[in-house]
């Protein structure tokens, strides 16, 4: 069995980065002087790229050394995600609903709640999630289902480049962010270090990949980089 105990630490350093860049960023909203932090604005906000990447390779490294029925490989995915989510988003709704003073800039709306649900507030609403942290979740929910679509597919051709064509089709067809991309990065990465081709350790990868469709986009669609 192939041990990458590492990425888990390129995993605590990514959510450090990514606590950094929104400590930072209420902070600037809250403050006339940021002091120190000023001089870190925009630190870390590379940690979602890493996220995604890293997410694309433990998808397809995990499902190449474990084989899934695609029903049991997406309600494992669901399982590990919807109830932790649907907690913190119906927290902060009834929140908003009860305590509205304090939220000034949110208000309860229970569409924007449904979309919230469904991980669709990006695509329909053209905004953030209730839980607006829970707008990643809705770019990974998305590659967790062309992902089972490529398992359903059955045939390896297909399952191998379903899900990079699929992706890159949205990405032209309809303007989804770049960042989408990086999923299929980490696919690759795995792919070529299950083959033996990979001769750089995959966290090193990760790290340089993170950053190389964040070149080609400098922001988040609707200012998420702003928090």
């Amino acid at each position: 069995m192939v041990s990458l105990s590492n990425l888990q630490i390129l995993r605590a350093f990514a959510a450090t980065n990514v606590v950094v860049f929104h400590t930072i960023g209420v902070v600037e909203r809250s403050f006339a002087e940021v002091w120190i932090l000023g001089n870190l604005s925009g630190w870390g906000e590379n940690g979602v790229d890493v996220f995604f990447v890293l997410s694309g390779f433990v998808i397809q490294f995990s499902y190449a050394r474990s084989p899934k029925e695609p029903g049991k490989f997406l309600r494992s995915r669901l399982i590990r995600i919807i109830p932790n989510y649907w907690s913190w988003t119906l927290v902060l709704f009834f929140a908003l609903l009860l305590l509205p003073q304090l939220f000034p800039r949110l208000e309860a709306d229970f569409l924007h709640l449904l979309t919230s649900i469904a991980f669709l507030s990006g695509p329909l609403l053209a905004s953030e999630p209730v839980f607006y942290v829970g707008w990643t979740l809705e770019y990974e929910m998305l590659f967790y289902l062309l992902f089972t679509l490529a398992i359903a597919a059955g045939h390896s051709l297909a399952e191998r480049w379903l899900v990079p064509a699929a992706m890159l089709g949205l990405v032209i067809a309809f303007g989804l962010p770049l960042l989408a991309m990086e999923f299929v990065f980490g696919m690759l990465i795995a792919r070529a270090f299950l083959s033996g081709r990979a001769m750089v350790n995959p966290a090193v990868t990760f790290w340089c990949g993170g950053g190389t469709p964040r070149a080609a986009v400098h922001r988040y669609p609707g200012g998420q980089n702003d928090r």
